[in-house]
């Protein structure tokens, strides 16, 4: 896009006049856009949607899905309202919602332009990372901007004007209801097994192939015929153990997110790359162990809710990006594991 374009949404669409004396308390109505588009990002947004829901009687809560997460949106008992995340949707819910709470890391002059068609009552922006051309100084398109202490984005509204009317003693996620699928999922399993799922690989990170392999070798080295361990058969699973002849371990069946959240509830333990597997896991109340890269900051945002169910393991090497699992140690996976294991 031309910079002169920029400067011209700039000019006509980044600001509004500040509607500071907004009372939260009398809320009624609340649109949400999550932090990003993935399964994982939706997760971890319902725990923000229940303690709006519990703090005040009555409230609608919406969200923007896309088509990625959309399932863990529908249905959902503590959201009333599913709309795709699309230009013709803000103009359709133009001046229907009071509050809007955007959550994406960084201004666009797709969603500049949006917001101001959107036009609610009062705009929560969460903290945004500048950019060449947008910045939280250049645009001023919302009433309260929230800075993030580097924190887990599910107690994000300890920061908002929304905190003093909640308490967050109960920080959970809430699921869809997955009986019918969860029953489905049941079948690939062995029968009088320890049931694993383990999910090595994500969209752009992985527990390397080796170390994958070691696990399960050691798992079942260990305990021989008590485990039943599947692998999650999405894409990069099966790119990163294609070539390899399956001992101790099966790809699970093929899967929809309804029926992977059917396949994660009906196993006994999840281990997992940082990943959404780590928040659905959470979720459904599963034992769990995660795998994380050395980064403070992702680690923070995104670790396993503390519910006592999970332990985490964190790579050896430091490093700036999330996606960069360097130098992780499979001992300590191995002792999370058993961990749990042990309690079965």
């Amino acid at each position: 896009m031309p910079d002169e374009m920029r400067h011209l949404i700039l000019k006509l669409f980044a600001r509004r006049i500040r509607n500071i004396n907004f009372d939260f308390s009398k809320t009624k109505t609340v649109i949400i856009r999550p932090k990003g588009n993935g399964i994982g990002d939706a997760v971890v947004l319902t725990a923000v949607c229940l303690q709006l829901k519990k703090a005040i009687k009555g409230i609608k809560i919406g969200v923007f899905s896309s088509e990625r997460n959309k399932d863990i949106f529908l249905n959902n008992p503590v959201i009333d309202k599913v709309i795709g995340n699309k230009f013709l949707s803000y103009l359709k819910n133009r001046g229907k919602w009071q509050v809007f709470m955007d959550f994406i890391p960084t201004f666009t002059s797709k969603n500049i332009v949006c917001d101001y068609i959107l036009n609610p009552e009062c705009v929560i922006c969460f903290e945004k990372n500048p950019k060449r051309h947008y910045t939280a100084q250049n645009v001023r398109n919302y009433d309260f901007y929230v800075k993030l202490k580097n924190q887990h984005l599910s107690t994000a509204l300890k920061e908002s004007p929304f905190a003093k009317y909640i308490s967050f003693s109960d920080i959970r996620y809430i699921l869809p209801d997955i009986k019918k699928e969860a029953e489905a999922m049941s079948s690939p399993w062995h029968k009088n097994k320890i049931r694993i799922l383990f999910n090595p690989s994500g969209f752009d990170r992985n527990i390397s192939k080796n170390d994958s392999l070691r696990i399960i070798k050691i798992l079942t080295d260990t305990y021989h015929e008590k485990l039943d361990i599947l692998v999650l058969n999405n894409e990069q699973n099966r790119i990163l153990l294609k070539t390899e002849n399956p001992h101790g371990w099966r790809f699970a069946p093929e899967t929809d997110l309804k029926r992977m959240l059917g396949l994660c509830d009906s196993a006994d333990l999840i281990i997992s790359v940082d990943t959404s597997v780590v928040h659905i896991a959470c979720a459904l109340n599963k034992l769990l162990v995660g795998v994380y890269a050395n980064c403070s900051e992702n680690i923070k945002q995104f670790s396993p809710l503390n519910n006592g169910l999970s332990e985490i393991v964190v790579a050896e090497e430091e490093v700036t990006q999330s996606k960069h699992i360097k130098r992780l140690s499979v001992d300590k996976v191995i002792t999370a594991a058993e961990k749990h294991i042990n309690k079965m």
